[in-house]
């Protein structure tokens, strides 16, 4: 499989808050045509799996502005800490009021590559009171 590259000519910031960086880059895509490309900068993510002694999961309901819709969810949210472990344990008792006894970190992902550069972290939560 041939590796697609692009190449950036030029990076200037268009909107930028305590919670979001959007970046405008001249690029010359993979086909060699030049273009625009933005990208939305977030800081790291967690996702906390909850889970029950029965394996069930805790979701949390939660109205969302940008859909217009209530979603349930993983509990979540940004790290504010440079450890995410203590960032996790802060949205588990902000979104459910719980607190777990074990924790353990399973992966990591990236939610929105095509538009951002947000990785999340997924940890698992037990032992849960």
């Amino acid at each position: 499989m041939k590796k697609l590259t692009w190449r950036k000519l030029s990076s200037k910031i268009v909107y930028k808050s305590p919670y979001v960086t959007v970046t405008e880059d001249d690029v010359i895509r993979p086909d060699g045509t030049e273009g625009k490309y933005n990208v939305v900068g977030t800081p790291p993510s967690v996702f906390i799996i909850a889970l029950t002694p029965k394996d069930e999961v805790y979701l949390v309901g939660q109205f969302r502005y940008t859909t217009k819709t209530y979603q349930l969810e993983l509990p979540a949210g940004r790290s504010e800490e440079r450890d995410l472990l203590t960032s996790a344990k802060r949205e588990l008792q902000e979104e459910t009021g719980l607190k777990a006894k074990k924790w353990v970190k399973v992966g990591e992902f990236q939610p929105l590559n095509g538009l951002a550069s947000e990785i999340s972290y997924v940890f698992i939560a037990r032992g849960l009171e």
